[in-house]
C-alpha cells in the first residue's frame, strides 16, 4: 500500500493513533517526509512564501502519538525543474544521493505500507509514490487511486527511473 499526502495531511496521520489505524490498519509502516531545504536562505524564503521549513514532521515521528511509522526518511529539496538559463536554485534541485536514499528506502520497506508527503502532496511526493508503485508491483492500484490527484515531479521521477535500467 502505497499513500500520498499533503503536510498537512501527513501532520494530522502522525498526531493521531486511531486515524493511523483507519488509514494503514495495525502494521508497521514506513514514512519520507519531503521538505524544503533545511539551511535555506532569507532570499530563498522571500521569494518563495509559505515553504516548509519546520521540524514539526521529525517531532511528531518521534512523538508518542506516532504508533504507526517505524522508518522514517526526512528529504529536503524544492519542488523545482534543472533549468538551463537558471542555475540559482540548482542547490535545491533533488540529487542523484537523495534518489539512491529514497530507492534504498523503498528496498528496505517493501513489505510495509509506505507514505510519502510533500507541501502538496502533488508532485514531489507524486513522483516517489510513482516510482514505488512501480517497483512495488502496485501501479494499476495507485494510478486508479491517485490520476486525478497528482501530477509527478519530471526531475524527481527521472533520477529514481533511472535505477530501474541500469545494467539493462
Amino acid at each position: 500500500m502505497i499513500k500520498v499526502l499533503s503536510r498537512n495531511e501527513a501532520m494530522m496521520l502522525l498526531s493521531r493513533p486511531s486515524l493511523q489505524e483507519h488509514i494503514i490498519g495495525n502494521e508497521s509502516a514506513a514514512l519520507i517526509s519531503i521538505s524544503c531545504v533545511k539551511d535555506a536562505t532569507d532570499s530563498i524564503l522571500e521569494q518563495h512564501p509559505g515553504l516548509d521549513m519546520s521540524s514539526e514532521m521529525v517531532s511528531l515521528f518521534e512523538s508518542k502519538t506516532n504508533k504507526t511509522f517505524t522508518k522514517f526518511l526526512p528529504l529536503y529539496f524544492l519542488d523545482i525543474m534543472p533549468r538551463e538559463d537558471e542555475h540559482r536554485l540548482d542547490d535545491y534541485l533533488m540529487t542523484e544521493e537523495d534518489a539512491n536514499e529514497i530507492i534504498q528506502f523503498i528496498e528496505e520497506t517493501k513489505d510495509m505500507p509506505l507514505v510519502v508527503h510533500c507541501t502538496a502532496g502533488i508532485s514531489r511526493s507524486g513522483a516517489v509514490g510513482a516510482y514505488a508503485s512501480i517497483v512495488r508491483d502496485e501501479e494499476k492500484e495507485f494510478w486508479a487511486e491517485y490520476e486525478k490527484y497528482i501530477h509527478p515531479n519530471n526531475h524527481v521521477l527521472s533520477l529514481l527511473k533511472r535505477h530501474l535500467f541500469k545494467g539493462e
